[in-house]
């Protein structure tokens, strides 16, 4: 059995998790589409990279309206936005300029990668399936706490980061663009 790693291991995972894939383009014309969302912005879309595990979803994309992810009444800014679903407890998107940027599932989202990691995970069993992340201390938590990070990803590609709580375990993982993935406090 062979091992992947670094960043072409990262992109099996988010590729081997993907639940929706967008239709394949067609010479025929399109139908109308439905009304804009509210988080849909006037500049070019970036390319569309779908979200592993939660269909519909697609990162550098507006929030689809009418969807399970729903605005939190509380927001702390117009630009910067979170989102959650009640299929996912414990977890939360973050939309910037109207665009999906990250999502971030936390222990009890019943969130899982293919390869196994998931909230709870251990750091070694991190190291193991990813041994290309970089580490780097966590913001607020004593080490052993840290954040181990995807490391050389072009703009527009998603990556990884996991936050390893002080008892060694995986608290939260996070998926999204590189420019967001380091957000430690959401969007405050």
């Amino acid at each position: 059995m062979s091992r992947l790693s670094g960043p072409v291991a990262i992109a099996a995972i988010l590729l081997a998790t993907a639940c929706h894939q967008p239709p394949p383009a067609s010479d025929a014309p399109a139908t109308p589409a439905a009304a804009p969302s509210v988080e849909a912005a006037a500049t070019p879309a970036p390319p569309v990279a779908p979200i592993p595990a939660l269909p519909g979803l697609s990162f550098g994309q507006p929030i689809p309206a009418g969807g399970a992810w729903r605005a939190d009444a509380a927001q702390i800014s117009d630009e910067c936005r979170t989102y959650t679903a009640r299929a996912f407890p414990r977890s939360y998107a973050i939309v910037i300029a109207g665009r999906l940027e990250r999502v971030t599932f936390g222990r009890g989202s019943g969130f899982r990668l293919p390869n196994g990691l998931a909230p709870g995970s251990t750091e070694d069993e991190v190291r193991r399936a990813l041994p290309d992340l970089m580490a780097e201390p966590h913001k607020y938590a004593e080490a052993p706490a840290k954040y181990l990070t995807s490391s050389r990803l072009a703009p527009d590609a998603v990556g990884l980061r996991f936050e390893i709580d002080p008892d060694g375990t995986v608290g939260q993982i996070h998926i999204g663009l590189p420019s967001s993935l380091s957000l430690v406090e959401g969007c405050a």
